[in-house]
């Protein structure tokens, strides 16, 4: 969507009424690459989680091993449990009124021991991270939704003089007509459809 909107509003920024030079997309491109490292470094550090240690750790390796047994079911509904709690105490008066710890303690006991394996050893989100600013396109069309039938731009056909020249058809046919043979009239050249037709009521 981002780099939809910063495509249009370079189109529309930069239409003259000829066609678009390469320095035109200088802004967009630059947006481009602002978008590249943000979306793709932000991916990469969620795949690579770091774990307790600092080391990386692939996040389908922690999804696996939280599949494998045994689990002790109470260690990691308590483990989740107290991760939700401190969830909660960052969030409370930003959200408004937020549910009691008994809410949140049900719904984690309602979850088979297996996806309660995998929420523990994926780890908390790591928000801080890979938060931060995003990159915004800022482009305006106020004044076009003011105006439901913008005019289109007028294109005017380049034409060279000193290379374009009409000829009328019937010269090109006069000049690719055969020469008659030696005796022989000229053949005569049909120009309407009386001249095979005949006359009605004559």
């Amino acid at each position: 969507m981002k780099s939809a909107l910063s495509l249009a509003g370079t189109l529309r920024s930069k239409w003259q009424g000829r066609r678009f030079r390469s320095s035109d997309f200088s802004a967009h491109e630059g947006l481009m690459q602002q978008l590249q490292y943000r979306e793709k470094s932000r991916a990469w550090t969620t795949m690579l989680m770091p774990d307790q240690d600092g080391m990386p750790r692939l996040v389908e390796d922690r999804l696996r091993d939280g599949l494998e047994g045994p689990h002790d079911r109470a260690a990691l509904v308590r483990v989740l449990f107290e991760r939700v709690k401190d969830v909660k105490a960052r969030m409370t008066g930003r959200m408004g009124p937020l549910p009691a710890d008994e809410w949140y303690l049900e719904r984690i006991n309602g979850l088979h021991v297996k996806t309660l394996g995998q929420l523990v050893e994926s780890g908390p989100w790591i928000t801080r991270e890979i938060g931060g600013d995003e990159i915004s396109v800022d482009v305006d069309f106020a004044d076009i939704a003011t105006d439901p039938n913008p005019p289109l731009p007028v294109l005017v056909p380049q034409v060279d003089p000193e290379q374009t020249t009409l000829t009328p058809l019937r010269a090109l046919m006069a000049a690719a007509r055969p020469p008659a043979p030696a005796g022989c009239s000229e053949p005569t050249v049909l120009t309407s459809l009386s001249d095979v037709l005949p006359v009605a009521n004559a």
